[in-house]
């Protein structure tokens, strides 16, 4: 879920998402050896417990998380210290390289949002980089693969088959047109409240008559309430492919 904050390319440049990966990995010893765990008189199901017969340090000595005081040769092991600038660099590269393609330009035209950028899941794997688009006077998602020779692929999908979920841009320009909706109907209210936007899906009996899971334009659904676990106040159905707000009123 998304609220207020977000942007969205108008016109022409998308705005990429770096990827940040970074693990740790912390072996502890001493919780006995694999396979099914058997109930014992001196098993405890209390979280954090093993510190209180020994074995581990406890969080009154100021070591957290616990550590197994007769473990030795221990060490930290850490993702080398250039793996998440070569991600970055990966990422950067093929959002370069697909958006000085003519042909990429060509494709999505100057009214298009830009999504995520997909690595290859496996370092030996041929697949491309992938960035998705948006492209909404078509109403198109567009993956851009770039290789790494430089090869540009492009896949279309009609909306109606697929669409990633709303991003940050959208959600914020889905709340603006639908607060002005409900203004220019009467209703002030939303300017004091939480405006919050999610991609809109058809219901089941949308789905059982077209066959179809997604709509064939782009639709947020917009609701405008105090938070914190609180029903929302208004609502609204705002398509984006449009700029144009479907509907909007009052949650009774």
């Amino acid at each position: 879920m998304i609220t207020n904050t977000l942007q969205r390319n108008y016109p022409a440049t998308g705005s990429g998402r770096f990827i940040t990966v970074c693990f740790i990995l912390a072996a502890l010893s001493g919780c006995g050896g694999g396979g099914e765990v058997v109930s014992s008189p001196t098993h405890s199901d209390t979280p954090h417990s093993h510190a209180l017969d020994g074995r581990f340090s406890a969080s009154s000595e100021g070591i957290w998380p616990p550590h197994p005081r007769k473990a030795s040769n221990s060490r930290l092991v850490t993702a080398e210290a250039g793996t998440t600038q070569t991600l970055k660099s990966k990422i950067t590269r093929a959002n370069k390289i697909a958006m000085q393609d003519v042909q990429v330009q060509h494709a999505l035209g100057d009214n298009f949002e830009q999504f995520s950028t997909h690595l290859p899941s496996a370092k030996n794997n041929p697949a491309n980089t992938s960035i998705e688009f948006y492209k909404y006077d078509s109403n198109e998602v567009i993956t851009v693969g770039v290789s790494d020779d430089n090869t540009i692929n492009i896949h279309r999908r009609t909306a109606d088959r697929y669409q990633p979920p709303e991003s940050k841009l959208e959600a914020k320009r889905a709340i603006e047109l639908a607060a002005l909706a409900l203004k220019a109907q009467g209703y002030n209210q939303p300017d004091n409240l939480n405006g919050t936007a999610l991609l809109a899906y058809p219901s089941a009996a949308e789905v059982a008559d077209s066959g179809r899971q997604f709509y064939a334009e782009r639709l947020l659904y917009v609701t405008f309430g105090p938070g914190q676990g609180k029903a929302p106040h208004f609502r609204a159905l705002v398509n984006l492919s449009r700029d144009t707000v479907v509907n909007s009123r009052p949650i009774q």
